[in-house]
């Protein structure tokens, strides 16, 4: 049966939250949150250099483990950043991948059905002088399988992913095919081959795809999409 593809937009018209941190509010949050999983067996971890480095996500392994992605200061710029963790936060292993020339990063990951991993974030083109969306896949050894950018002349980022039965769904922006931000759905088979990409365009709207989620309803998927008017 043919799968078809749901959008569940969220219109937004203003944002404008401030949260204010202090020494006390960390305080609170590590007796709150921290010390209890610390107690119950969990690990409290810092992983990184000396520069400012970031997970933005992480996501459970067949072997129970944690794959985790992100960014990591390299010099004046940023690689992205893929590490595997055990299961009491000790690293196995982690790669990066990136150039002098820019700010690359990984935003989501998912643990695939082969006992990989697939990241997706951005990659800065210096030949454009701006992002293309980027994906990297690897064994669950963190051998690099494949690295492939998609996109056009504008920037193009990643923010979601989900593995289907030929492939792979990818989800979220594009500036690349209009003077306005896009959502981006783009969908690539298991060697990173782009079988086809699509564009969520809307007059008077920045649109932004987040999160693709499987749906058992009519045999399809659902994507978190939102806009934002201007």
């Amino acid at each position: 049966m043919k799968k078809k593809i749901i959008g569940i937009c969220v219109l937004t018209l203003l944002i404008g939250t401030v949260i204010p941190l202090s020494a006390q509010n960390i305080t609170s949050d590590y007796e709150k949150y921290v010390q209890p999983a610390l107690l119950s067996g969990g690990f409290f971890n810092k992983y990184g250099g000396s520069g400012t480095d970031a997970f933005k996500e992480i996501d459970l392994t067949h072997d129970g483990c944690y794959i985790a992605v992100g960014e990591t200061q390299v010099g004046d710029t940023r690689d992205a950043w893929m590490v595997k963790i055990d299961s009491v936060g000790e690293v196995i292993w982690e790669i990066t991948h990136g150039t002098s020339a820019g700010w690359d990063g990984l935003f989501p990951v998912i643990t695939t059905s082969d006992g990989g991993y697939l990241g997706g974030g951005w990659f800065y083109n210096s030949s454009q002088e701006d992002f293309d969306a980027l994906l990297i896949k690897t064994n669950e050894d963190g051998e690099v399988s494949w690295i492939e950018t998609y996109g056009g002349e504008g920037r193009d980022e990643f923010f979601g992913l989900l593995e289907t039965g030929n492939g792979y769904f990818c989800v979220g922006i594009s500036f690349s095919f209009s003077d306005s931000k896009n959502g981006y759905l783009a969908k690539v088979d298991f060697d990173g081959n782009l079988i086809w990409q699509k564009i969520f365009e809307k007059e008077g709207f920045i649109t932004e795809l987040d999160e693709i989620i499987v749906s058992n309803v009519n045999d399809g998927y659902i994507f978190i999409l939102h806009r934002v008017g201007f």
